[in-house]
Formats: C-alpha cells, structure tokens, sequence
C-alpha cells in the first residue's frame, strides 16, 4: 500500500510526465542531447528532493557503433551517482537505483502493468522503450494501476 507521501510523488512524476518540460527518447535514461525516457524524468524528482545525490563529474561510455562519447547530458551527470556511493545507479543497466526509487515512489518500476489500449502487461520501460508510449500514455498506466 503506498504512504501518503509516495501517492504525491507519483501524483507529481505523472505531472512531470505529462508537463512537456520533457523530451521523449528510447533506450537511454537520458540521451546526450538531454532527450529523457520516463524513469529517468523520475529521476530528476528523487534528484530535486535528495533522494539521490548528484554527481558533477562526467564519464564516457561506447556507444553502440563502438564510439566514445562523453556523457555531457546535464540530467545524465545528475543522475549518474558517485562511484563511491552505495546507491550508485548503474547507468549500463538502464535502471535507476531501486531500493531508493521504491521508497520514494512506492512501486518497483520493473513490475509488469497492464499496457494501455493493448492486451498483456509490460515494464515501464519497455512501455517507453518497445511500445513506444507517449510520457501522456505512461502516466495515464501509472495512474490507472497504482493510483486509482
């Protein structure tokens, strides 16, 4: 059953998700051109609220054709814990770090929920990710199976 407290911060994810402040990508919690998926919009709440702790220093990481890119995306570097931290979200993963994001949300983001408009159930990411959902249609599953 979700506290008070974490119904807010779903409540204001939705809000995030929905707000147009946001630009939608696959496959990456943020992209170098600051494009989010919708966890990692989550993740700049847990940030705003210290949840997680930022990390100003930057990394590189092989893209997909073998390239070296710097990972100079302002929400990557925010979300990209120290290395030293015991919450350190593991970018390679795609994930952020769970036990903190269960206890600010209220809910497992690698949980299965029913897809909008389609038969099954799939992840959050894989609604973002494979099936392509507007942050619009994300919000309105998160609402539909944990808010209503």
């Amino acid at each position: 059953m979700l506290t008070a407290t974490q119904r807010a911060n779903l409540e204001r994810w939705c809000a995030d998700l929905e707000s147009g402040r946001y630009t939608q990508t696959q496959n990456e919690l943020c992209s170098l051109e600051d494009k989010m998926c919708c966890l990692g919009v989550g993740m700049i709440q847990m940030i705003e609220t210290g949840v997680v702790t930022p990390w100003d220093g930057s990394r590189t990481y092989e893209r997909s054709d073998g390239s070296n890119a710097d990972i100079g995306c302002k929400y990557v570097k925010l979300t990209n814990l120290a290395p030293d931290d015991a919450r350190r979200w593991d970018y390679y993963s795609g994930f952020p770090p769970l036990k903190e994001w269960e206890a600010h949300f209220g809910i497992d983001p690698t949980a299965l929920i029913p897809v909008p408009s389609e038969p099954g159930a799939s992840t959050l990411v894989a609604m973002n990710d494979s099936h392509k959902r507007t942050f619009a249609e994300i919000a309105a599953a998160i609402r539909a199976h944990y808010l209503a």
